[in-house]
């Protein structure tokens, strides 16, 4: 991959999730709640990436964002499989584990790994976290308790791209200490990946709200 290419993706990384954002944004008083709260997980991405750049252009650390932008995330993800999830989970087991994340990312982010540092602790809890209810939604359409038709589903696509963002990051989130060290080149390629899934949820996300939109 030439690095003008890389480049490309990177920066245009930024931009990919105003699209469902402008979306929903649009839509929002059509949803019901659980989509209202992709607007919120879309307005956070959107946000957190712009001032990313934004520091990252002065040349001033940005790590601190990412332990934000990491509860954040789960919190907001949590809340939509809270309801996706109802008739298959228990309705306290999420709440629960969002309140046991965020406690265990604030520790490490006080105590242990520090803001200024990757969080490699609690990024790939993450990631397990969220792929173990996208698995239960795809057991909730198995056993036959979704209806209608699956690919006209706006949950589907949604639930899909938690599915492949985070299980194509899991690894990323788990070695990123180990990577950032090395080869700059490498790192390039590293981080294009990452934005190649990263648009790829979004793009997913938005289609899952047009389905919305059109149903």
């Amino acid at each position: 991959m030439q690095p003008v290419i890389a480049k490309i993706i990177l920066y245009t990384s930024v931009g990919v999730p105003l699209l469902p954002l402008f979306l929903s944004v649009k839509n929002f008083k059509q949803y019901t709640p659980r989509f209202r709260v992709l607007c919120f997980l879309l307005l956070n991405a959107a946000a957190c990436g712009i001032a990313a750049s934004i520091l990252n252009t002065f040349h001033i650390a940005n790590l601190a964002l990412l332990h934000v932008y990491t509860v954040v995330e789960l919190l907001l993800i949590g809340c939509y499989y809270q309801d996706a999830l109802k008739e298959v989970l228990p309705k306290a087991l999420i709440p629960v584990t969002i309140a046991v994340f965020v406690i265990a990312s604030l520790c490490n982010s006080f105590f242990i790994q520090g803001w200024n540092h990757f969080n490699t602790y609690t990024r790939p809890v993450e990631a397990v976290i969220v792929i173990a209810w996208s698995i239960i939604y795809y057991y909730k359409v198995l056993s036959g308790i979704a209806s209608g038709l699956i690919r006209a589903s706006p949950d589907f696509w949604i639930n899909t791209g938690f599915l492949l963002y985070f299980s194509a990051a899991l690894s990323l989130f788990t070695l990123s200490n180990y990577i950032l060290p090395l080869d700059h080149r490498f790192n390039i390629y590293i981080w294009t990946l990452h934005a190649c899934f990263s648009n790829l949820l979004y793009i997913f996300i938005f289609v899952g709200l047009w389905n919305y939109k059109v149903e």
